[in-house]
């Protein structure tokens, strides 16, 4: 799996939260944390936080492990995380208008 699949699978998974979690959340800001497995058995896990620390979103790759030593691993996990608060600012805009009677 490469990263570019990654990042894909990475940013369609962000783009399909609830748009009441991203209402809730658009006021803040966002931080990634990668959690990777053993040789054995390679995994990673990509988690979204707000900055208060609460869990937004999370992926799990299996056979995959991220270098985030690599500055091409960082610049994608930034770049999804640009698009889920982009997103999230979005929803939040779109669902805090009033609707017309």
């Amino acid at each position: 799996m490469t990263i570019k699949t990654v990042s894909l699978a990475l940013l369609v998974g962000a783009l399909s939260l609830t748009s009441t979690h991203a209402k809730k959340t658009s006021q803040n800001t966002y931080f990634w944390v990668i959690e990777n497995g053993t040789e054995t058995q390679p995994f990673s896990i990509v988690r979204i936080y707000r900055d208060d620390n609460q869990l937004v979103y999370e992926k799990q790759l299996s056979n995959v492990e991220l270098d985030i030593k690599k500055a091409g691993t960082r610049r994608k996990l930034n770049k999804i995380l640009r698009a889920y608060t982009s997103w999230a600012k979005r929803v939040s805009e779109l669902t805090s208008k009033e609707v017309p009677a």
